[in-house]
């Protein structure tokens, strides 16, 4: 009897080893099915496009999949921006008669004028941080940069000069901003503290300058120029203004706008009238190499802001989903 007891006990606990064994392996699929998923997520590209008429905003992903659209309104949406938890975006609209700033969240609900008045506001971009926006506004009477908290309150003039200054963005940092400005005789590039104190001349070119985003890591910055000519090319250079380099180099007109960098930093969104003269997105690496056509159509693509991969719609979603798929492989 002893015997058969022991032999009915090794049973039970071979039994209870196969069934810890299936819940491990259960475990494992499900957490490197959560790996994957997380691996080839994409982070979305917003931008203004005119193919339903007029400027709305949409939403894709950078091989081309996943065209959203945002906005729906018989007045022009542009000049997309990301909050850095992906979770809403401010953009441009003239719904009210003016240029205002919208704030909306990123399935296109919860739409809120952050600036009404009389004044035109453009150019919202979000701080590293999220609690703070930087524009360009006419309100003072001149051109100059605002910062402003994200519920619109809190609004102060970081430039106010007599001179032009506009297409303001972030260092990754936080604690400081690329701007253009025409205070000492043409459009150059600057950096200014936060606060609009310690400003720093970046170019020093007789051509124009505009617009410039700095990779995630703050060491350098694509910037647009006319320094070629007639036509509109992307640059970029160290965040001192050092080590300036061409990346585009085509008849048609190129150049950045918004945040152009992937997460990554590897990779940057432009527009370009390079293919067919018709402005749509383009894709290319940071060093200038692989340029591929994004969009395709026949309306004006433009104002392109790449967002960071937790704004993919479905992330979580697709996550729980394989969780829930295999709940049967260790659901004892």
């Amino acid at each position: 009897m002893a015997g058969m007891r022991n032999e009915r006990q090794i049973q039970e606990e071979a039994l209870q080893q196969r069934e810890w064994l299936g819940m491990l392996c259960g475990l494992m699929v499900c957490w490197l099915a959560v790996l994957v998923s997380a691996g080839n997520a994409q982070a979305p590209i917003a931008f203004a496009s005119s193919r339903a008429g007029n400027f709305d905003i949409y939403t894709l992903l950078p091989d081309g999949s996943g065209l959203t659209r945002l906005t729906q309104h018989e007045a022009h949406d542009r000049m997309p921006a990301w909050s850095p938890d992906g979770r809403r975006l401010a953009f441009v609209s003239d719904r009210e008669g003016r240029q205002d700033i919208f704030l909306v969240n990123s399935d296109g609900s919860g739409l809120v004028n952050l600036l009404p008045g009389p004044a035109n506001d453009q150019r919202p971009v979000f701080s590293p941080s999220g609690d703070r926006l930087i524009f360009v506004s006419d309100r003072d009477g001149g051109r100059d940069i605002f910062s402003m908290d994200i519920d619109g309150s809190n609004i102060t003039n970081l430039t106010n000069h007599r001179a032009s200054d506009g297409f303001p963005n972030w260092l990754p940092s936080g604690d400081r901003l690329v701007f253009v400005s025409g205070r000492d005789g043409n459009e150059e590039l600057y950096t200014m503290a936060a606060d609009g104190t310690d400003i720093i001349r970046l170019t020093d070119e007789p051509a124009v300058e505009q617009g410039a985003g700095f990779a995630p890591d703050g060491s350098w910055l694509a910037f647009n120029s006319w320094r070629t000519g007639n036509n509109r090319d992307i640059y970029r250079m160290a965040a001192d203004g050092t080590d300036i380099v061409r990346l585009t180099q085509d008849p048609g007109r190129d150049w950045i706008s918004g945040n152009p960098f992937s997460p990554e930093g590897d990779r940057l969104v432009f527009v370009s009238n390079r293919a067919d003269n018709n402005f749509d997105l383009w894709l290319m690496d940071a060093d200038g190499g692989n340029k591929m056509r994004l969009t395709q159509h026949q309306r004006r693509d433009e104002d392109p802001a790449w967002g960071p991969v937790s704004a993919r719609t479905g992330v979580e979603a697709t996550t729980w989903g394989i969780v829930k798929r295999h709940r049967a492989v260790f659901s004892y």
